[in-house]
């Protein structure tokens, strides 16, 4: 992480179920930087047998945060939704104002969701809860020349809809 900040890389996505990324940033970054001079990404997942209530999800939050060894988030996401299962508990446990709530807390200084569906489906999320502000999408240079479509989401279309909403939009690997 030294490294990486003396050659201007500022940016560091982690998550709790990373082996020990928060950790790591924990150990390495937070006491050695000033901390308005990284951004933070912290992820939580939203299924069964992870963080399925509101319980496990702030306890999942406060991990994020202690092993990083900060206070707050630059950007938490709801990490990889678009499935029936994650939509399903997102939903039934409305995971939406858990997220409203650690922005107006200040917790998480922007709130989002990594994607993984379709884009007619993530056309109706962006409509249905525009508080969102980032998505994080599959795309990558073959999907802008050919428009694919994968099974799991990703393509150009996906982009354009976040573009159509207004939304910042992160590429994640594909």
């Amino acid at each position: 992480m030294p490294c990486a900040m003396s050659h201007g890389i500022n940016y560091f996505d982690s998550a709790w179920h990373y082996v020990d990324s928060q950790k790591m940033i924990g150990k390495y970054l937070t006491p050695k930087y000033p901390r308005e001079s990284f951004i933070l990404v912290g992820k939580l997942h939203f299924y069964e047998g992870t963080l399925h209530n509101w319980k496990l999800a702030m306890e999942g939050f406060e991990k994020e945060l202690h092993d990083a060894g900060t206070d707050y988030m630059d950007l938490e996401l709801m990490h990889a939704i678009g499935g029936e299962e994650s939509m399903r508990v997102i939903e039934r446990e409305d995971f939406w104002r858990f997220m409203r709530e650690l922005k107006a807390g200040g917790r998480a200084r922007h709130i989002g969701f990594s994607w993984h569906g379709q884009a007619n489906d993530l056309d109706r999320l962006l409509t249905e809860h525009p508080e969102i502000e980032v998505v994080q999408i599959q795309a990558n240079y073959f999907d802008h020349l050919t428009n694919i479509r994968y099974a799991n989401g990703g393509g150009w279309d996906t982009y354009e809809t976040c573009r159509r909403h207004g939304k910042q939009v992160i590429i994640m690997k594909q």
